[in-house]
């Protein structure tokens, strides 16, 4: 019902972080990325929840589609993170994330 689900979502995925609930921010950042794959700020957020749960494969999942459309400087930071964690040799493979 709202005009743009996307930001409602990832807003309450903020909310949730904010009251640390991890499982429902975790939830209302999936539902965001189901309605719009390039959405850079719930990519971003769930991604780094993944990477603090050890779980850097789909963090790095998360975070590829919204690092083709204009990441920021945390995403960009996050991508280096999961890449080396994943077994990234050198920097060509980090940003190519091969």
């Amino acid at each position: 019902m709202y005009a743009t689900p996307v930001v409602a979502y990832t807003n309450a995925g903020i909310c949730s972080l904010r009251k640390q609930d991890v499982v429902n921010a975790e939830i209302y950042f999936q539902k965001a990325l189901q309605i719009d794959p390039l959405s850079n700020t719930a990519a971003y957020q769930l991604a780094l929840i993944q990477f603090k749960r050890n779980d850097a494969v789909s963090a790095k999942k998360t975070l590829q589609n919204a690092m083709l459309s204009q990441p920021t400087p945390d995403m960009l930071w996050l991508a280096i993170q999961i890449a080396r964690t994943v077994g990234a040799k050198d920097d060509k493979q980090v940003l190519l994330w091969n």
